[in-house]
């Protein structure tokens, strides 16, 4: 079986260096040395100042202390996309807003402004909005920006697996290093954004409510990323131009050969180089699935069949999900990750193009039967004559 994924994190001697300075600062966690180097790399990378980013434990938490800042703690809905990982309403429920989920963009498979705009009337107190990047597809920052100064309603960008191409700004943006995602630390996240005073805010409420004394000045979590995930993280942003680089001759590779095969696909408009390959096919997502095992060829329904459908949150409320549902129906993850070997890559394309075909001769075949019904009178009147 080809996995669907098999994360890969830089090796110890690329680690070894960073670890020895923790054993030289005893320094573990508490926002430590590697930590705010982490921080101001990562900020840095992203042209912004060493204040402007923190670091969290992981993405789901660095989510929760985004949106507590955001809302300052006060109950109310947040509107996000059903086409998400469940990941995104977790962090919702966790900061003490409800849900509320609503449609997509069908080319880009994102939340816009527009859509988020026409509900706001129809749904009360509103205090917050998470747009995601599906599948690393990058959020355009601008037109949130416009719809906070235009609305009131802040917003805080899920971009989890959008560290290659995601934008930042005046909106939060959380990045996820989770090993699955394409700069890893093994787990964790940062929350990157120009208004340094926000990025205080949610680093206290990482920090148990802690900022600058042992004072609990607002409520708050134990949401700190820890020395060693650092030392990953670190570690990850010294091979990074290697790595994408990697990945983007990776993915060539893999659409030369979808291509070659003539293999029906399609991606969200404006896509990013990410450590996940989703496509949406003219089949069933489940029934193709199934026909990839049995060739040996291992699959994932990411976002199964929306946000709004996991048990956790069905009792929450929602718009019409019509995007959503065909989103569902055909969205596929394919194997995807950086040793993945050029002969999987085509014998992936080739079981794509075997089972694509056979589907077309399905489709053609009650035609032909029909036609050839159509035909037998008339041969039968030509043998009289």
């Amino acid at each position: 079986m080809i996995p669907v994924a098999r994360p890969l994190l830089p090796p110890t001697a690329a680690i070894l260096p960073y670890l020895e300075r923790i054993d030289a600062a005893r320094i573990y966690s508490n926002f430590g040395p590697l930590v705010r180097e982490l921080e101001s790399r990562l900020a840095g990378h992203f042209g912004l100042a060493p204040e402007c980013a923190v670091t969290a434990s992981n993405a789901t938490a660095a989510l929760t202390a985004t949106l507590a800042a955001l809302t300052r703690g006060a109950a109310g809905t947040c509107l996000l996309p059903s086409w998400t990982f469940c990941a995104s309403a977790h962090a919702v429920v966790a900061a003490g807003l409800k849900p509320h989920f609503l449609d997509v963009d069908p080319q880009s498979w994102r939340l816009t402004p527009e859509l988020a705009e026409q509900t706001l009337d129809q749904v009360k107190n509103v205090r917050a909005i998470m747009p995601v990047a599906p599948f690393g597809a990058p959020v355009d920052i601008a037109p949130w920006e416009a719809f906070t100064r235009r609305t009131g309603v802040p917003v805080v960008i899920d971009a989890a697996a959008a560290f290659a191409s995601q934008q930042t700004g005046d909106v939060p943006v959380v990045i996820s290093l989770h090993a699955t995602k394409i700069l890893g630390a093994g787990e964790g996240g940062v929350v990157m954004a120009r208004n340094q005073e926000l990025i205080a805010d949610v680093t206290r409420r990482l920090n148990f409510g802690f900022y600058g004394k042992r004072s609990a000045s607002v409520s708050g979590i134990n949401g700190k990323l820890s020395e060693y995930s650092a030392a990953v993280g670190l570690a990850s942003l010294d091979a990074w131009p290697k790595t994408k680089a990697a990945w983007s001759q990776l993915l060539t590779r893999y659409e030369q050969a979808l291509d070659v095969r003539d293999v029906q696909r399609t991606r969200p408009s404006n896509r990013g180089l990410t450590s996940t390959l989703v496509y949406r096919f003219p089949a069933d997502s489940n029934e193709l699935s199934t026909k990839l095992a049995k060739a040996g060829i291992g699959t994932l329904r990411w976002y199964t069949d929306g946000c709004h459908s996991e048990p956790g949150f069905s009792a929450f409320s929602r718009g019409p999900l019509p995007v959503t549902a065909a989103l569902a129906s055909s969205c596929l993850g394919l194997p995807f990750y950086l040793d993945l070997e050029d002969q999987s890559i085509d014998r992936i394309a080739d079981a794509l193009a075997v089972i694509q075909n056979s589907q077309a001769s399905d489709m053609l075949r009650p035609l032909l039967h029909a036609l050839e019904s159509a035909q037998q009178p008339a041969a039968k009147q030509g043998a009289l004559l």
